[in-house]
């Protein structure tokens, strides 16, 4: 509804019943042409599509948290009123009534702050309730180009105060950091995390600057741990190893941040031998300072090579 509401694109049709949306969403499918697959614990369902789409129902229910940065318990069968109430952002909590009339439902305002550009959580407990809003929250802000409403901006601020974060899995961290990654203007997101501490909340390897010229070099089309990779920066092994056991990362993926490819810009030791720089202790500090220039942007891929010769024969000197 949100994205139907701006004009933008609509990929996603996520269906809400006040009732069995189950025996709702089986009935659907044989008319549509698909399997049916439910998910008891959170009153949903999915249809799958012969051609590869799906379609989400879900019962209008009530939600509680039994302690923040869990998933909730589920109470369906409510007005759908209230189960738009549950919604991390007011944005997020409006609807269209197919049956019996056709209407906007929009209980929170949230089509007004669609006009003002505003991300605004529902009430002062929802960081703390899911955590994983915090992360949301910039994403949406990014991808639309809005702003957090001041008091969103304050709660989120004191959840994070609280150590909100910490409370959540490394499975759910890890997606919602995916998918901030992989948005277009994934940099807009990141500015903000800087700014509002959610970065650093995170893990301090993720709070450096200069990660803007990092991602251009890194190229529009790479994978999100490339992206993650660009975005610690500098780091020592350790330091990866902690953020990959932080995200749950698998052995796979740690190889892969721990070991990108060699890419244009990058410089070895035997790049410098093999250009009349003797072996020794000043190819290590050369080497380090070229990586150095390159992550704070401050030099040119192109330029590495140069960059590292002048900065060996300069330490050699």
């Amino acid at each position: 509804m949100r994205d139907l509401l701006l004009g933008r694109p609509v990929r996603d049709v996520d269906l809400v019943v006040e009732g069995d949306a189950s025996g709702f969403a089986r009935r659907l499918a044989e008319r549509l042409g698909g399997s049916v697959r439910t998910h008891a614990r959170f009153a949903t369902a999915t249809i799958n599509r012969n051609e590869g789409r799906h379609v989400d129902v879900a019962a209008t229910r009530r939600e509680r948290y039994a302690r923040s940065g869990v998933l909730p318990d589920v109470v369906p069968g409510v007005p759908i009123e209230e189960d738009l109430g549950r919604r991390d952002f007011s944005i997020n909590g409006l609807a269209i009534e197919l049956a019996p009339q056709r209407r906007l439902v929009d209980p929170l305002g949230g089509r007004d702050d669609l006009r003002r550009g505003l991300v605004r959580i529902l009430h002062a407990h929802s960081f703390l309730d899911d955590p994983t809003r915090i992360l949301r929250a910039v994403r949406y802000a990014a991808r639309l180009g809005f702003r957090l409403a001041p008091t969103t901006r304050d709660h989120l601020v004191s959840a994070l105060e609280e150590s909100a974060l910490d409370r959540i899995s490394a499975d759910r961290l890890r997606r919602e950091l995916r998918l901030i990654l992989e948005e277009p203007d994934r940099v807009r997101a990141i500015g903000m995390m800087r700014r509002l501490g959610i970065a650093e909340a995170v893990d301090p390897l993720l709070s450096q600057q200069g990660v803007s010229q990092r991602f251009r070099r890194t190229g529009a089309n790479a994978d999100w741990l490339c992206y993650l990779r660009a975005w610690m920066g500098r780091a020592t092994g350790l330091e990866m190893d902690r953020l990959a056991s932080r995200l749950g990362l698998s052995r796979a993926e740690r190889r892969a941040l721990s070991s990108p490819s060699r890419g244009p810009a990058s410089v070895r030791g035997a790049d410098l031998i093999a250009a009349g720089i003797p072996p020794g202790p000043a190819i290590g500090r050369a080497l380090a300072k070229t990586r150095d220039a390159l992550d704070r942007g401050r030099l040119a891929p192109r330029e590495a090579l140069a960059f590292a010769l002048r900065a060996a024969r300069s330490e050699d000197a």
